[in-house]
């Protein structure tokens, strides 16, 4: 195995029963710990976390692990556009756009949650969903793609 400071990959986000690849990077030790401090508030000594301050937490710090994304998809079309012309996250290509991040992440809102569910806190949605495949148990409105909880495959 290879060690690095940042290790980069690429991850597959599910939307509206498409598939876009994005490159991610893996969280340092730093951003862990805000991550975990962005969570809970501590109020007369006790440590408290609301859902909004997790959901908000999520989707942010997840933003930040996105480096880009492949300006084609598997069949050499753009994976986005925007005004009928290519958006690409490379500052080389013709068709970068700096405000990338702002114009195609908030359409991921819940595949970054869940990305970032796995990533800083170790739950794998996706596994969840397997085993209760696996048990016949139905998969719920929680667990569908359409949740608002943010909780896609």
């Amino acid at each position: 195995m290879e060690l690095s400071k940042k290790r980069r990959s690429t991850e597959i986000f599910r939307l509206n029963g498409e598939e876009f690849e994005f490159n991610v990077r893996e969280p340092g030790t730093d951003e862990r710990l805000k991550y975990l401090a962005s969570i809970a508030r501590k109020i007369n000594g006790k440590i408290l976390s609301g859902l909004e301050e997790k959901f908000k937490a999520k989707y942010e710090f997840g933003c930040e692990l996105i480096t880009g994304f492949p300006e084609n998809n598997s069949d050499g079309k753009p994976q986005f556009q925007f005004e009928e012309k290519p958006v690409s996250s490379d500052k080389s290509s013709p068709n970068y756009r700096e405000d990338w991040r702002e114009l195609i992440l908030p359409l991921f809102m819940n595949p970054i949650m869940i990305y970032s569910t796995k990533i800083f806190d170790g739950i794998d949605v996706n596994d969840i969903k397997l085993k209760l495949e696996a048990k016949g148990i139905p998969e719920s409105e929680e667990l569908s793609d359409e949740s608002p909880l943010g909780i896609t495959s």
